[in-house]
């Protein structure tokens, strides 16, 4: 290479690429693996006072004095709480603070001050100081570049952290998740975050489902009406399934639809091109003509004058004259 800081730089930024894409596909999973470590399973032993860890029952989290009340640690649990903690910070906090940290650094070039989105989306697309970091914000509208954070703490609150509070009911479980969802659903509907709409439906449409998914399990689990259960699960399935069907349907007419436009877009465009090349092209035949003028009328106003003619062709020219005389 010729350049070898720009050999480096490039290098730098492939592994930047590779690294960020590695960190987003290990996050959501060894999350919920590292709070599950907090989660134990008492009622075990002869006086139903030891606890076992739900992810390995193997494992003995703790023994509770039936006396005193009090909950005594073993050494290895402790040791693992201990990992999982540093863990937490490693992982979901440290993950999400990275991305937050270079998204922030790079917002100026991420979130161009454009009057149109087609033109600041065009404008850090053609960057490539910030195209490592375009697998977590080339999906969302300038604007919204921090919105994969948002949707990590969605993933974390109904994947991971539910375990701190898993113990209680299962009805209790199902409310709090579909508050969660519906949160999440007005955050989604009110900003619209992705560059294409569809995927703004699609968002959407997913998390009514999840939300039903959750309002379905409170029924089962609460049970407020003197029916079968197996009657309301065929009934959430039925109506997750007419929900998913709809909502292909309007992907489907709404793409259709939105691909003929951006055909006529871009035949619009091409036609804007070929005009804008044409007057270019008109231009610079203008200016030609313009220069060519300015250079006649130049020569015309300051006429060059003779050549000096040398002493050999003055005896010539006076041999000639004499001759005729």
């Amino acid at each position: 290479h010729k350049n070898p800081d720009q050999f480096k730089t490039s290098v730098r930024r492939r592994h930047w690429w590779t690294f960020i894409l590695l960190t987003y596909c290990v996050m959501p999973s060894t999350s919920v693996s590292i709070f599950r470590v907090f989660l134990c399973h008492p009622g075990f032993g002869d006086e139903m006072n030891e606890a076992y860890l739900r992810a390995d029952y193997a494992l003995h989290c703790y023994t509770e004095d039936l006396e005193t009340g009090a909950i005594v640690y073993t050494f290895s649990h402790t040791l693992m709480r201990i990992y999982a903690g540093i863990m937490i910070l490693v992982y979901p906090i440290g993950i999400n603070t990275m991305y937050f940290t270079l998204l922030r650094r790079n917002r100026a070039i991420i979130n161009p001050k454009q009057q149109t989105i087609e033109k600041a989306v065009m404008l850090r697309a053609s960057n490539p100081k910030v195209a490592y970091l375009s697998f977590i914000y080339r999906y969302y509208k300038p604007w919204c570049y921090l919105y994969e954070n948002i949707d990590s703490i969605r993933r974390l609150l109904l994947g991971g952290f539910f375990v701190f509070f898993s113990e209680a009911n299962d009805a209790y479980n199902c409310c709090v998740a579909f508050l969660i969802s519906f949160l999440f659903y007005m955050i989604i509907r009110e900003t619209q975050p992705f560059v294409e709409e569809s995927n703004n439906t699609l968002q959407i449409v997913a998390q009514l489902v999840i939300m039903l998914v959750f309002f379905g399990g409170f029924l089962l689990a609460s049970d407020p009406f003197p029916m079968d259960p197996n009657f309301w699960g065929w009934m959430l399935f039925l109506t997750t399934l007419a929900v998913c069907g709809l909502a292909l349907w309007f992907q489907f007419r709404y793409g259709a639809t939105h691909l003929e436009m951006q055909l006529k877009l871009m035949e619009h465009e091409h036609r804007d091109l070929e005009l804008a090349l044409s007057l270019a092209e008109f231009r610079h035949d203008v200016e030609a003509l313009q220069a060519k003028n300015r250079e006649l009328q130049g020569v015309k106003m300051n006429p060059e004058p003779e050549p000096p003619q040398s002493d050999h062709a003055n005896e010539l020219i006076q041999g000639l004259m004499t001759g005729m005389d």
